[in-house]
């Protein structure tokens, strides 16, 4: 027993280690991306941010049209996978051509739908065009990259995607200064691509070669076609809300519920992705050992509650600040679209933590009837929503599905576990608590010391939330024995151990074929 606790811990150790990297490349690439954004929506037209959104609405909805779900099975296979390798990626190269194509053709229909200014149509229609060469450098990337995933070693990769998010930042910002138009956004995306494309050959050894092995194709499709069904379930939840403001308001209304779920969840999915790029392969060590695997999912709960639960209170009350302190004034409606949206990140990140666990475990399809019964109420409010409220009524229906189903979630997972109510609810339940006491804290020194919006005020406020969060967890953690404060003593000596370079990561691997 006490030897499966201390490898339970060393996984979770492991895992954390992993994850540091992957917080680190998210939240430098991110704030870079903010700042550009942020620059970018005062100096363009809400219009062109119509025209972005509604560009990577699209490649979004086919790239999973056309999922493989190759890349998820490569990850959880057990053993070697260097004889699947050229036939995975070959069917990527094939895949990113067909799209390429397929983007280029049906883009003047898509923009039709929700652009009636001729000006605006012609110009959407190139930009979405040209942004559509993006699926090359995907389909082209080098996929032994798998490996740095499969060994929980993310330092690398970090590298990379800061430096893409840089020459992004780099090329749009110099191209919006020059021209202020916008392919200044185009011209970033393209050159961040193709840098991303060139640096896997740079940084991985192994060279896939064009080979197709119908068996292997075959092989991986068997646990690839469930990973193919649930992302198209989850674009309709995820992007559905999206494709009706596109297809039912107006362009100007896609920019602002676009910046809105930008901001209100832009954090949250960053969560959402460490957890699934790190939790996945550590989970899928822990397959076939249903107790660890528990024990490694209750922690990982009690991890996201930690961080996402005053994330969320803190946009509700503070967002608004943010959006009149940064935007012009035409993003200020979307106000109430960012805390409604705010609030339902929280679920959003504690759904996060099950997709990893049943890719894991070889089932990623047992969401399956909670999704669709998602979709359904999805289905009924969303139309109707939106014609009375606008943009306001997407963002409750979005809301309210999370709301009704979550339970739901909670209780198949816990099933799955063999896990009792109380055990999968608990490290949810303490840093939610903590969270409402400290927005009732921010929320009273807001309104009677800091009633303007300032910057001083604003940076006050995020202090006295922190501040008050930490007080009231430490507190709940002695009264209650919840042992919050000991995941986020586990945190602070993986940073000061990552800063001070004490330990050592091991080398990504190639695996050799058997």
């Amino acid at each position: 027993m006490i030897q499966k606790s201390k490898e339970n811990s060393n996984l979770f150790y492991q895992s954390l280690k992993g994850g540091f990297w992957v917080a680190v490349l998210r939240i430098a690439s991110h704030i870079i991306g903010v700042t550009k954004t942020i620059i970018i929506a005062n100096v363009l037209i809400v219009e062109d941010f119509g025209i972005m959104g509604a560009a990577f609405l699209l490649m979004t909805f086919l790239a999973v049209l056309s999922e493989t779900g190759y890349n998820i099975a490569l990850i959880q296979k057990k053993g070697h996978i260097h004889g699947y390798l050229d036939t995975a990626w070959t069917v990527g190269v094939i895949r990113s051509i067909l799209l390429c194509l397929l983007f280029y053709a049906v883009t003047p229909f898509f923009v039709s739908i929700g652009i009636k200014d001729e000006s605006h149509r012609v110009l959407a229609i190139q930009v979405m065009r040209v942004m559509g060469c993006g699926f090359l450098f995907q389909g082209l990337s080098n996929i032994g990259m798998l490996f740095f995933t499969r060994n929980i070693n993310f330092r690398p990769l970090t590298y990379v995607k800061i430096a893409e998010v840089l020459i992004d930042c780099t090329v749009s910002l110099v191209w919006l200064y020059l021209y202020r138009n916008v392919w200044a956004y185009v011209a970033g995306w393209i050159a961040a691509g193709a840098f991303g494309c060139v640096m896997g050959y740079v940084i991985c050894d192994y060279r896939p070669k064009l080979k197709l092995d119908f068996a292997k194709a075959k092989e991986l499709w068997q646990f690839g076609k469930w990973v193919y069904v649930m992302s198209i379930l989850g674009f309709i939840l995820t992007f559905g809300d999206q494709v009706i403001v596109w297809g039912v308001l107006k362009i100007g209304s896609i920019a602002l519920y676009y910046q809105a779920s930008r901001y209100a969840t832009l954090l949250f999915s960053e969560i959402t992705t460490i957890v699934g790029q790190v939790m996945f392969p550590a989970f899928s060590m822990l397959q076939n050992d249903i107790v660890r695997l528990r024990d490694a999912y209750l922690k990982l709960i009690g991890l996201v509650s930690f961080v996402a639960a005053p994330l969320s209170m803190g946009i509700i009350l503070l967002g608004p600040v943010f959006v009149r302190l940064v935007l012009k004034q035409e993003y200020h409606a979307m106000t109430p679209v960012l805390q409604i949206l705010a609030l339902r990140g929280l679920f959003l990140v504690i759904g996060g933590t099950r997709g990893p666990l049943f890719n894991a475990i070889g089932k990623p399809h047992a969401n399956r009837y909670n999704t669709l019964l998602r979709i359904a109420i999805y289905a009924a409010a969303l139309y109707p929503l939106t014609r009375l409220y606008g943009i306001t009524g997407i963002a409750l229906t979005m809301l309210t599905i999370n709301v009704l189903v979550n339970p739901l979630d909670f209780h198949l997972t816990r099933r799955l576990l063999q896990s009792s109510s109380w055990a999968m609810y608990r490290p949810f339940f303490y840093p939610l608590a903590a969270s409402l006491c400290m927005g009732l804290i921010v929320y009273a020194s807001q309104t009677f010391f800091f009633p303007k919006d300032t910057v001083a005020g604003l940076c006050v406020m995020i202090i006295i939330g922190a501040g008050s969060y930490m007080g009231l967890t430490y507190l709940i953690d002695i009264v209650f024995k919840s042992k919050t404060m000991d995941t986020f003593g586990e945190i602070i000596a993986l940073c000061r151990t990552r800063l001070a370079g004490r330990s050592q990561d091991q080398s990504p691997v190639i695996e050799s074929a058997p």
